[in-house]
């Protein structure tokens, strides 16, 4: 499953006007220029802006801050297709992974086969992680 996600530092708003199938107006304010090539490039790739699709107060939304500045511009995208995997998209508040950065996550359900298999159908070995033992 194409996954693309991190900080690509533009803000998709909430306005989806014309967008439905990319961004369903749930983001923050207004869209700006960089937030404009986001939403051409999931446009032009048939890519879903993940975090748009799920109401959340805007706390919640706040992938960035600073000071009193408070943004969303942390993505995860999809394949449209793919959206329906997508159970969940969330801010861990609080949580700073990179400086003034809040954790963005999403849930997303696979099924075993569709993890094992390639695109010419063949199985794909799976490889377990292991945890080195500590004595």
């Amino acid at each position: 499953m194409l996954t693309i996600a991190g900080d690509l530092n533009g803000h998709v708003g909430e306005e989806r006007r014309g967008l439905e199938r990319v961004h369903s107006g749930h983001g923050i304010r207004t869209r700006n220029d960089d937030g404009e090539r986001i939403v051409d490039l999931a446009s032009a790739h048939d890519l879903a802006i993940c975090n748009t699709f799920f109401a959340k107060r805007e706390s919640q939304n706040v992938t960035y801050s600073s000071g009193r500045r408070k943004t969303e511009i942390d993505y995860i995208l999809v394949r449209r297709p793919a959206l329906k995997t997508v159970k969940d998209v969330k801010v861990l508040p609080g949580e700073d992974v990179a400086t003034q950065h809040s954790p963005l996550i999403a849930d997303i359900a696979m099924t075993h086969s569709a993890e094992n298999q390639g695109k010419d159908g063949a199985q794909i070995p799976l490889v377990e992680a292991s945890t080195p033992r500590t004595e």
